[in-house]
């Protein structure tokens, strides 16, 4: 996850959800991020400027 673009989160597992019917995945954030925060996902990739 991005804040700013700076890394806050560590991806710790992702799958499929049969249930959701796409992937889903579970982060690790920071201890500096607050409740309401708003972060955008990292894509693999070069991101977009």
């Amino acid at each position: 996850m991005l804040r700013a673009c700076e890394s806050v989160a560590t991806l710790s597992s992702r799958n499929f959800s049969p249930t959701f019917g796409h992937g889903i995945a579970l982060s690790l954030l920071l201890v500096d991020v607050v409740d309401g925060e708003v972060l955008g996902p990292e894509q693999r990739g070069p991101r977009p400027r």
